[in-house]
């Protein structure tokens, strides 16, 4: 075993436990459109015993207008989002292996840009906006689509995402029409993107 992989276990560890259990969570969902709750089928079983804690824990971060049957996918999600901020942490730690060489700048600007959609994305599931949003889906929503608890909510999220991404690249904007380098430019907008995010959570919290 190279140290590619040994010299970083942990990072893999974690990174693959994650991952085991968002597609367990996309497995879950797929079969419990064929099997009841409370089935005594193994691989079901198996699917709960791995997931019913990353569930749980969704129902709480999304309104109650979901749907129990779309918490899985909820979670799934969530889990992976967990996943991406972990091993930025790592590779930010110096704790990832690396394909290229280490490049000079702490933070590329895609890295920057990649978090802010993060952060926006974020704010756009547990923001108190997507229940307004959700609320006058009669005049967003296309026809074609039915207009169902779960489209309208994942609708409502995107257009609040959207908005976020839009409203935080202002100050950014601002910034660097005053003269601010672009790399100074992208680390204002995940600034902007991530207080937004915290007002989300903070008044989820509250």
């Amino acid at each position: 075993m190279n140290d590619f992989v040994a010299g970083h276990l942990p990072f893999w560890a974690v990174n693959h436990t994650l991952s085991l259990l968002a597609w367990a969570c996309v497995g879950r969902s797929l079969l419990g459109a064929f099997v009841p709750a409370e089935s005594p089928n193994y691989i079901w079983r198996g699917f709960r015993m791995l997931t019913d804690w990353a569930v749980r824990l969704a129902g709480w971060l999304v309104p109650s207008y979901i749907a129990p049957r779309f918490l899985p996918l909820g979670a799934f999600c969530w889990l992976m989002a967990l996943r991406w901020l972990i091993g930025l942490s790592f590779i930010g730690a110096g704790l990832a292996p690396r394909i290229t060489p280490p490049r000079p700048e702490t933070m590329s600007n895609e890295t920057a840009f990649v978090m802010t959609v993060g952060a926006c994305l974020l704010h756009g599931l547990i923001s108190p906006a997507v229940l307004y949003v959700a609320f006058f889906h009669p005049v967003w929503m296309p026809e074609m689509l039915p207009p169902t608890a779960e489209f309208v909510f994942y609708g409502a999220s995107l257009i609040v995402s959207t908005g976020t991404l839009l409203l935080a690249a202002l100050p950014a904007a601002l910034a660097e029409r005053a003269g601010a380098s672009l790399d100074t430019a992208m680390r204002v907008w995940l600034a902007a993107a991530a207080l937004l995010a915290g007002t989300g959570v903070l008044a989820r919290m509250g």
